[in-house]
This record gives C-alpha cells, structure tokens and sequence, in this order.
C-alpha cells in the first residue's frame, strides 16, 4: 500500500469514528454511562461498533463486566487530528 493510500484509508477511518452517536448508542443499550466521568460500561463488546476503536482510549474488567474509557474530548480529538492530515496533503 502506497503511502496516499493509507493516508486517505485513515482519512476515511476517522471520519466514521468522528460520527459516532455515543448518545444514540446508550439510548440502544449498547453502552451505559458510568457515573460523571469518561467510563462506559459493555455489556456485549461484541455489539460496540467497530468505529469506536480511536475513541476509547482504556478498556477495562470488573466484577460488573466490560467497561471503555471515552473521554468528553475524544470526538474533537479525532477531528483536530483529521485536519491535520487533510492539510499535510
């Protein structure tokens, strides 16, 4: 893979994780918030959408189960870092 090729690959990779819906995604029963800081908890990783692998950045087990660490910046994160690469072109 040339090295366009993987950039705009990344380039489309972060856009979908940029569009993720956490709300719509608590509201399916996906993910559930735990208390006021950045941990979700999974009852099925199985059903986390795969766009959701930059977002989390901690993946955890306890005696309740799964549980991902989405910080509130995660989204702005990812799109700062998309621009990035969009202007280094």
């Amino acid at each position: 893979m040339k090295e366009e090729e993987l950039r705009q690959a990344i380039i489309e990779r972060m856009k979908k994780e940029i569009a993720v819906d956490l709300a719509k995604l608590e509201r399916d029963g996906v993910i559930s918030k735990i208390g006021d800081g950045p941990w979700y908890r999974v009852p099925n990783f199985k059903a986390l959408p795969r766009d959701c692998g930059l977002l989390a950045d901690g993946i955890a087990t306890d005696s309740k189960g799964g549980k991902i660490r989405i910080p509130k910046n995660a989204q702005q994160r990812a799109a700062k870092l998309l621009k990035q690469l969009i202007r280094e072109k």
